[in-house]
């Protein structure tokens, strides 16, 4: 498995990155762990031939967002178990979504037009910004799930950031407050049939790519 990771500066200044090549790791879990410890709460059955694309949970876990093959983004509460709203993306596609700070805010990547990401407000459905820069399909958005976010952390604006990754060899770090990525990591994805996968570790400060 090639992993980077990328720091983030105190100082606010360009990123350094470094790169290690680990060994690959493999793991079993029992079956008998997932019937002693999990059990099922809630079941939604959709439609026929309707697939779920990806899913993500809002910061305070109140509700889940999903994505689905018929272009639609679909918000459930999980406290009542209950899909609260259906919304198009019949124009732009919608694959990958992830909560932005608020769980009002949703972030999603396309599949019709161009694979620019788009910032929609689930209150208005209107799209509040658009991320341009990715040339192929975004294989990964995330979003730091640490709400306690250090002081020094919040001082340089890194909860307004978010992580994006796609099949162009490059994971993009943007800023909510503006439309241009802030830095950019090449990637040698040669043979990784499912594209940049990344994340922000708990501290906000420093960024893994798979």
């Amino acid at each position: 498995m090639y992993s980077s990771s990328l720091a983030l500066k105190e100082d606010g200044s360009n990123s350094s990155g470094s790169s290690t090549i680990e060994a690959p790791v493999s793991f079993h879990i029992k079956d008998s762990f997932f019937k002693e410890t999990m059990h099922k709460t809630r079941e939604y059955k959709g439609k026929p031939n309707v697939v779920t694309r990806s899913l993500d949970f809002s910061l305070d876990g109140s509700h889940l967002i999903t994505t689905t093959n018929n272009h639609t983004l679909q918000l459930f509460s999980c406290i009542s178990g209950k899909r609260k709203q259906i919304i198009p993306s019949m124009k732009y596609g919608c694959d990958l979504a992830i909560f932005a700070s608020s769980r009002f805010d949703v972030l999603h990547s396309s599949t019709k037009l161009d694979d620019t990401i788009r910032l929609l407000s689930i209150e208005t459905l209107g799209y509040k910004r658009y991320f341009k820069g990715h040339l192929q399909k975004v294989t990964a958005l995330r979003f730091p799930s640490n709400q306690n976010l250090g002081q020094e952390v919040k001082e340089l604006g890194i909860g307004n950031t978010f992580l994006s990754g796609s099949f162009d060899k490059t994971v993009r770090l943007w800023d909510f407050r503006t439309s241009k990525s802030s830095h950019i990591l090449g990637m040698d994805n040669e043979g990784n049939e499912f594209g940049p996968r990344v994340d922000f570790d708990s501290t906000g400060l420093h960024i893994q790519n798979t």
